[in-house]
């Protein structure tokens, strides 16, 4: 039986009250689904598929997490260096 995208959002709003979690819409898990793909190492063109994304930019908005993965791993790797040069 297909699902109507207002019966899963009605589904979304019910769960998030009964577990009493802020709403979460059904583009808050579209997002969420991509950007976990993108930091578990799914390529962006998967995700560009997975989402229906005709343009690859559209789909790089979604990199934005790994930005700042990528930041804090080099903040950590640094931290280690200047720990090994101080012996």
């Amino acid at each position: 039986v297909p699902v109507s995208p207002s019966y899963l959002n009605t589904w979304l709003t019910k769960m998030c009250k009964k577990i009493g979690i802020p709403h979460i819409g059904v583009h808050s898990l579209r997002h969420m689904a991509a950007t976990y793909a993108l930091n578990e190492g799914a390529s962006l063109t998967t995700v560009q598929s997975m989402l229906g994304h005709t343009n690859i930019r559209t789909t790089s908005i979604y990199l934005h997490p790994l930005d700042s993965k990528k930041k804090e791993a080099a903040q950590i790797m640094g931290k280690h260096f200047d720990e090994m040069r101080k012996g």
